[in-house]
């Protein structure tokens, strides 16, 4: 109620005096100078935040001041506006007040696919090596591009594959597979987590209409990594089920990661250490199945799960239950320790056609000890971590291991909610995660 009619003043629950303008009505301005000396950010420091939200344009001390006064000069698209409440955390009975609501993904627009008319041949090999070449160069290529060459491929197998021999099935049915996951892939980079999944089924679905075991357990394989990497270690395990009674047909090294997968996953749901210790036998099962690097071998099926990879893993599954009593810091540490020696030690080994799997194990290692340093109460150190962390994943233009760094950011912002880091790393976050917000 206002306590005076003359001075214009409201109280806004317990969040105190909110002047109001002659209209009786809170403006932006006004919630934003509120919040920050409630919680004591400087002019200076909102200055930094909001010249990074407007893409690298000037913002001074004294144009915060004058925003905060006049309602001048702030953004004036919502989402913009929405984004720097977040980042102060501006309480939602005054973002109600603004009528300012957190901006949703619009959809995404649809491509038209390129599909050329059917001609009389199909080269394997060449399908094949495009294959290859979009699984670890497609940043050579325009996204779309590759998108559209990939349906279109897709679209001229299925019209040839009925009328081949058994031998040009059988390789067209991989192709297929191998294109479908490949889709799969590049949408869970762009956090399109529908189409990912509906990809990831469009193989399995041929696989088992083509009575092909080896394929379904390559694409069960992808559908459990993708459930690990979205925290959704339930559906990851219930994949996890028909993945092992397959596990036969899969290589060797693929077999390694499928225990190693189940062991995060089953980690994630562990809510005492005799859960994360049974977790950690799947962790021991897949140690026997580690290979060498090596320059051979197509790693889009088989996977490389060599050492360092291993100790990732494990460390990982250390590291992933909810319960922080349950997580074991110390010795996912020493994991990780011995996997930074490891690379360092096989950095020359690595296959020279694949220049993606590097980023992703440094960008897992340093969400690693990201996390460890945050169980450790170092929030400095953590906060570095993670800032390597999504450096690497924008280098990549992948959606992986986001919501891990989320979930850390979270943790970050409920232990000290008005730190300056940690704010500018959530901002570094949202333009991964929401880079729609930002246009």
């Amino acid at each position: 109620m206002a306590n005076s009619t003359r001075k214009r003043k409201i109280y806004v629950g317990e969040y105190g005096p909110i002047s109001v303008n002659e209209r009786g009505k809170v403006t932006y301005g006004d919630v934003i100078r509120y919040t920050r000396k409630l919680y004591k950010f400087s002019p200076e420091q909102v200055a930094v935040l909001y010249g990074e939200i407007a893409q690298g344009k000037p913002v001074t001390k004294r144009h915060i001041q004058r925003m905060e006064q006049t309602d001048s000069f702030f953004p004036n698209h919502p989402n913009r506006r929405w984004i720097l409440a977040q980042l102060l955390n501006v309480p939602a009975a005054l973002l109600a007040l603004v009528e300012l609501e957190p901006a949703s993904s619009p959809g995404s627009p649809k491509k038209s696919s390129l599909v050329p008319a059917p001609g009389k041949h199909i080269d394997l090999e060449e399908y094949q090596n495009t294959l290859q070449s979009y699984w670890f160069h497609r940043d050579t290529e325009t996204l779309e591009d590759v998108i559209r060459d990939a349906r279109s491929r897709i679209h001229k197998l299925h019209e040839h594959i009925l009328y081949v021999s058994t031998p040009q099935k059988q390789h067209m049915t991989r192709l297929l597979c191998g294109y479908q996951i490949l889709l799969a892939d590049i949408a869970q980079d762009q956090q399109c987590w529908t189409a990912a999944q509906r990809y990831l089924t469009n193989a399995l679905i041929l696989a088992r209409e083509k009575n092909r075991p080896d394929l379904q357990v390559i694409a069960l394989n992808r559908r459990m990594l993708f459930f690990v990497d979205v925290g959704n270690g339930e559906a990851a395990l219930h994949n996890f089920v028909p993945t092992r009674k397959l596990i036969e047909y899969a290589p060797s090294p693929l077999q390694g990661k499928i225990f190693s997968l189940a062991a995060t996953a089953q980690a994630r749901l562990a809510q005492d250490n005799d859960a994360l210790t049974q977790a950690l036998r799947y962790s021991d099962e897949a140690s026997k199945f580690i290979d060498h690097p090596t320059s051979d071998g197509f790693l889009f099926f088989h996977g490389a799960f060599d050492w360092e990879r291993y100790l990732l893993d494990r460390a990982s599954a250390l590291m992933h239950p909810a319960i922080k009593k349950v997580r074991a810091p110390q010795k996912a540490q020493q994991l990780l320790d011995e996997a930074v020696k490891e690379r360092r030690l096989h950095i020359q080994q690595t296959n020279a056609r694949d220049t993606r799997t590097p980023l992703y194990r440094q960008a897992h290692s340093d969400l690693l000890q990201a996390q460890i340093y945050f169980d450790q109460g170092y929030d400095p150190v953590a906060i570095t971590s993670a800032e390597s962390v999504l450096t690497t994943i924008k280098e990549l233009g992948s959606g992986v291991l986001l919501e891990d760094v989320a979930s850390l950011v979270k943790g970050l912002k409920e232990r000290d909610p008005h730190n300056i880091e940690i704010a500018n790393l959530e901002l570094a976050l949202m333009k991964l995660k929401q880079p729609y917000l930002f246009n």
